[in-house]
């Protein structure tokens, strides 16, 4: 039977751990188990979100910020977590600080500036709107934004450069060529703004959403037979009525309130 020396099983060891990599320090371990308990608690609150208890949710990404504040992820869910709750102004928050940690990501820059939309301040929304198309030069959402973002603050021309520049970028961009139309019929163009909106709002397969804004333009032209035959497809006679009356209680609207409806801003919030 071979044996082996102390010393021979002295070396051998040391091998074994050399050959499993460094022994971690103290500090390394701590830093470790710290990142292991905030991934823990972030997989906690995914599924908590998904589950519909968006308050805990919250809580628990501010936990994880907390308990990370280096960290970008934790800032993205409770800014995201926020805004799906409708407090705009803790969104707000926790997405400036995502953009302090990290001023080049056109995504924090984005959900910044819906927060901004969302507690009524377009203004500062363009602002940062242009800095993500900067950083994201292919992606089309960004100017969609900055065109939404202009046209709350009656600059339809400019939204609508916005907008034709996605559409440059994404020529098939349903939600682009929905968002020129609603500009344009809201600087009045009502015609051209039908005509942009049509084909994609008649096509086989069209999101309901694009055939009543369809109708929406006829309504707010004054037009409203033909509001009432578009919205008729795929609204009961009853919603139709009361589709209509709510297209002549926005003619009657103030400039910037009338966009914020045209444009789905519920109140003040995307």
């Amino acid at each position: 039977m071979l044996r082996l020396s102390g010393s021979f099983c002295v070396i051998l060891a040391l091998l074994l751990v050399g050959c499993g990599g460094a022994v971690p320090t103290p500090d390394e371990r701590a830093e470790q188990d710290r990142q292991a308990d905030v991934a823990q608690v972030l997989r906690i609150a995914g599924v908590t979100r998904r589950g519909g208890d968006l308050a805990s949710a919250l809580r628990m990404y501010r936990r994880a910020h907390e308990m990370a504040p280096e960290r970008r992820e934790p800032l993205a869910e409770w800014g995201a977590t926020a805004a799906a709750l409708g407090d705009w102004g803790q969104a707000v928050a926790a997405h400036r600080r995502s953009v302090a940690l990290d001023p080049e990501n056109a995504a924090a820059r984005g959900a910044l500036a819906r927060a901004l939309i969302g507690i009524g301040r377009p203004e500062d929304a363009v602002d940062e709107y242009r800095a993500a198309a900067a950083l994201a030069p292919a992606d089309p959402k960004p100017l969609s934004g900055l065109g939404v973002a202009l046209d709350l603050l009656g600059r339809h021309d400019a939204a609508q450069a916005a907008y034709v520049d996605g559409l440059e970028r994404a020529p098939d961009n349903a939600s682009l060529r929905n968002n020129l139309a609603l500009s344009m019929a809201l600087g009045g163009e009502f015609a051209e703004a039908a005509r942009i909106l049509k084909p994609i709002a008649m096509a086989s397969g069209a999101a309901p959403r694009l055939r009543l804004n369809l109708a929406l333009i006829h309504g707010l032209a004054g037009d409203l037979g033909r509001a009432a035959e578009v919205a008729g497809a795929v609204l009961s006679p009853s919603e139709v009525r009361n589709n209509l009356a709510y297209y002549e209680r926005l003619q009657a609207l103030p400039t910037r309130e009338r966009a914020a409806a045209v444009l789905g801003i519920g109140g003040a919030a995307e």
